[in-house]
């Protein structure tokens, strides 16, 4: 099983400071996962519960960062990343396009979001979209 990276735990952390959640509250919370403490969170099961996190900050005036994480998929990759698969997708509105490509990510390299791509990963990510795209073209 895929554990939750350092960049993850962190989050979660920061989220739950920011909250201000109670330790009990935070462990209940973790007890859906089955699990004590962040670091015995699956991959899948950490960005649910940062997902479940950071929707608790909306309305609440707390902002989420949106700044990823060293090691993690830049802001420019991820720009890079979408427009390469904008040029190979037949969605046709940019939350089509943006589930669709997180399907592809999942299905062909294991990981659930885009934003989740460690950064060793974003060159194999953008090769396979230009192999597609040339794929593409040449029918």
């Amino acid at each position: 099983m895929n554990f939750a990276s350092r960049a993850m735990i962190t989050k979660i952390h920061v989220l739950k400071s920011k909250l201000g959640l109670s330790d009990e509250h935070y462990r209940d919370m973790l007890s859906a996962y089955n699990v004590d403490t962040s670091t015995c969170l699956s991959f899948d099961n950490a960005i649910n519960f940062i997902r479940i996190l950071e929707s608790k900050c909306n309305g609440t005036g707390i902002t989420t960062s949106r700044q990823p994480a060293r090691g993690m998929i830049s802001n420019a990759q991820i720009g890079l990343v979408r427009g390469l698969w904008s040029q190979v997708s037949v969605q046709l509105t940019p939350a089509e396009k943006h589930a669709a490509l997180d399907r592809f990510i999942s299905n062909k390299f294991g990981i659930s979001k885009l934003q989740w791509v460690p950064a060793e990963t974003v060159q194999k990510i953008v090769r396979t979209l230009i192999a597609m795209g040339a794929k593409k073209q040449n029918g």
